[in-house]
């Protein structure tokens, strides 16, 4: 299904997320956005309910775009998807770093290595905080519970449930526990870890048109 808006891409909304009455909701995620808000493309995109598609041209395809996927119930495919799906989204970052530490070589300009490794080095750590993230979910949620990973270029995310307090806690703080997160925000890149987050769907703020379904919350 597409949703069609005024401005280029338009929004392809994720598998699970039907259209009722005047909004969209997705029932696994409790999550629910109506279209009478002036933002509720934007708020689609952020709980992960949409996707945009991709621009015209070669440099529409590696230029960074708000993408959903819903995570496979296994663990090992899960962190492939989740690897894949969040490298994908930050290609064009990958080539502009890569570009640095080229150029750096042939230049002969120590500087611009050093650059392009930090950058990598950061973006692999985003990539195992939102790895660690996936690991802890499926293991303390089970393997049916509805997740979506969402890639917004270094921007990545997970949209879920709310599930058991001491499970959450343990969710949570497995991305920030990265080793290698640690590392490379703390000496590399400072407050990179903060490029990837949860969005929780929790009870008690309910939605404007869907009464007992509830709007994500960033942690």
């Amino acid at each position: 299904m597409t949703i069609s808006v005024e401005r280029e891409p338009s929004l392809v909304v994720t598998p699970g997320v039907v259209r009722v009455g005047d909004g969209y909701f997705c029932e696994s995620l409790c999550c629910a956005v109506s279209v009478r808000e002036l933002d509720y493309e934007q708020k689609m995109l952020d709980y992960g309910m949409a996707s945009e598609t991709p621009r015209r041209g070669l440099f529409g395809a590696l230029w960074p775009r708000s993408r959903a996927v819903l995570m496979p119930h296994s663990i090992p495919a899960a962190v492939v998807r989740s690897l894949l799906h969040n490298s994908m989204g930050m290609l064009l970052w990958w080539c502009a770093s890569l570009a640095l530490i080229l150029v750096g070589l042939v230049s002969t300009v120590p500087s611009f290595i050093a650059v392009g490794v930090a950058l990598i080095l950061f973006f692999s750590a985003v990539l195992i905080h939102e790895v660690r993230h996936v690991v802890a979910f499926r293991l303390r949620a089970g393997p049916w519970t509805t997740g979506v990973l969402v890639s917004r270029g270094v921007r990545c995310y997970m949209v879920r449930p709310a599930i058991n307090r001491a499970h959450e806690c343990l969710v949570i703080l497995a991305g920030p526990c990265a080793p290698l997160s640690r590392i490379t925000c703390s000496r590399a890149v400072p407050g990179g870890v903060s490029a990837s987050f949860l969005v929780v769907a929790r009870p008690g703020s309910r939605s404007r048109f869907l009464p007992g379904f509830t709007r994500g919350r960033r942690q």
